[in-house]
This record gives C-alpha cells, sequence and structure tokens, in this order.
C-alpha cells in the first residue's frame, strides 16, 4: 500500500527538494509509510505458530517432570511412603489434553517434593541441576502461557491503528495533491510527464483488487454488539485472520473452493461452518456467537 508513490517521490527528489514546503510533506509521507508497514507486520503476524511455541514449551516441561518422577517413585517405594510414591507416579498421559494452567498447577506439588527431598534422591541420579532444569521450563511455559492471547490483542490494535496511518496519509496525499500538480502541471514537457506519472501512481492506491476469499461479521448473540479479537482460521490453508474493533475478521488470497471455518474466542463458543469461495470473490458472511 502507498508502495508506489514512495518510490516515485525518491524517483523524482532532485526535481521536488528545492519546494521546501513540499518537502515537509513527502518527509512525512515517509515516516508515516514506515509505522504503516510496522503495523501492518503486526496485524499479519502468525499466530498459530505462536501457539505451537506455547505447546512445545509445555511439552518439554512434561517430558522433564515426567522423567524425574518416575525416578522419584521407586525411591518413595523403598522408603515405604506410599503418599510420595502415589504423587510420583504420573505419566506424560496425565498432562495432555488439559489446560496450561491445570498442568502446572498439577506439577507444582511434585516439583517441591522432589526439591524437599533431592539428597536422597542422588542414588536415582536425580541432582539439584533436575530441579534447576525443571524450574527453567516452568517459567518458560508460564511465559508462553499468554503469547498466543496477546499475539491476538497487538493484532487488533494494529488494525485500528492501520485505519488511522491510512487516513493521514491520504490526508497528506491531498495537500501534496495541491502543491505538486499545481506547480509542476503544464510547465515542461518533463514535468508534465512527471505529473501524468504521479497521478497514475496516485490512483492505483485506490484501485480495487480482485482477491478471493472470505470476510465475516462477528457478533455476540445477546447483545447483537460485534465482537473484535474473534480467531477465524482455515485451518486445511493454515490461513488466520482476526476480528478489527468493528466485528471484521477477513482471509484473502485463497484458493476458490469450499472448507472448514473456525471460528475462536476465550469467551464464545467455538463455531465451525463450511464456506465456498468463488475465485475472484470475497465470500461476505455474518455470524452470531454466543457467550460461554
Amino acid at each position: 500500500m502507498f508502495g508506489l508513490l514512495l518510490l516515485f517521490f525518491k524517483k523524482f527528489d532532485a526535481v521536488l527538494k528545492d519546494f521546501a514546503d513540499l518537502m515537509v510533506l513527502i518527509r512525512e509521507f515517509f515516516t508515516l509509510k514506515a509505522q504503516l508497514d510496522k503495523e501492518i507486520a503486526k496485524q499479519t503476524v502468525d499466530t498459530k505458530g505462536v501457539a505451537i511455541g506455547k505447546l512445545v514449551d509445555l511439552d518439554k516441561l512434561i517430558k522433564l517432570i515426567v522423567k524425574a518422577a518416575r525416578k522419584a517413585r521407586t525411591w518413595a517405594e523403598e522408603q515405604g511412603n506410599e503418599q510420595l510414591e502415589q504423587l510420583f507416579d504420573v505419566q506424560e498421559s496425565d498432562f495432555k489434553i488439559k489446560a496450561h494452567t491445570v498442568v502446572l498447577k498439577k506439577m507444582e506439588p511434585i516439583r517441591d517434593a522432589i526439591f524437599a527431598n533431592i539428597k536422597a534422591l542422588a542414588g536415582k541420579r536425580v541432582f539439584p541441576e533436575t530441579v534447576e532444569a525443571i524450574d527453567l521450563a516452568i517459567a518458560a511455559a508460564n511465559a508462553s502461557m499468554n503469547a498466543p492471547a496477546d499475539a491476538n490483542a497487538e493484532k487488533v490494535v494494529a488494525t485500528a491503528i492501520i485505519v488511522e496511518l491510512v487516513d493521514k496519509l491520504k490526508a497528506i496525499l491531498a495537500n501534496i495533491d495541491d502543491l505538486l500538480i499545481s506547480e509542476y502541471d503544464d510547465t515542461t514537457d518533463a514535468n508534465n510527464a512527471m505529473v501524468k506519472e504521479y497521478i497514475h501512481d496516485q490512483n492505483l492506491v485506490d484501485l480495487p483488487t480482485r482477491h478471493t476469499g472470505v470476510q465475516a461479521l462477528l457478533k455476540d448473540e445477546g447483545t447483537n454488539g460485534v465482537i473484535s479479537g474473534v480467531e477465524m482460521s482455515i485451518l486445511a490453508l493454515k490461513k488466520v485472520g482476526i476480528s478489527d474493533l468493528e466485528g471484521m475478521a477477513e482471509i484473502i488470497r485463497m484458493k476458490p473452493g469450499t472448507n472448514s471455518l473456525v471460528l475462536k474466542h476465550p469467551d464464545y463458543e467455538t463455531v465451525e461452518l463450511l464456506v465456498h469461495v468463488e475465485s475472484g470473490r470475497v465470500l461476505e458472511i455474518e455470524v452470531v456467537m454466543k457467550r460461554k
């Protein structure tokens, strides 16, 4: 977006540089364009990758705690300590398909019991370094616990900022139009050609693009208000969109056909539906979501 105009201003810098007030506007345009690119990068971040990182950290922790606990269980059995033997008698499957917070809560007493008996566990090759590794893994798992939600929230904020920046850029371009076109049109053939190129590039900013995709308006079943922060995904295509402050989520650059669309939000029941997208068209749908 606005890339052609960026190139235009660089191309004709030698011609325009003596027009001081015009150059002030152009420099402001460059600054806002750089900010816009940063916000677009945030808005298009792969939250699926962030979520996968969260699962990797948790899986590493599970393996560490289970490995140490299984060794500690044999020691507890030898000591005739049924309470600790039961505590240490865990498998990786005990922690799978559970909420992140539930897993961490269940691990706390296991970690503490291992630490409390660390000297006695040396013969089972469970050392202070083992507990340190577990503590580091717990810290990593805690740090990544809110990462997907944070990334989605950042997308929502970025979307609002993008709208604001685009409006500012268009306002600056309106002033540039008045100065540049009025100054250089109908002067020399070279300047006349420059103005025509500028007008051409300016018009391309607003040309519609024929995308193939889906656009969804997300609403609350009870209030009929819009919902921001909804993750809309097409898992088969690894495509994700996040609803903005106006409740709109969009996935474009899709291949035409029928796909399963999944809508998720922490406060709402997950919705899954089939959508059929035609080539060169953006399918517009409205989805009502029910609070949990």
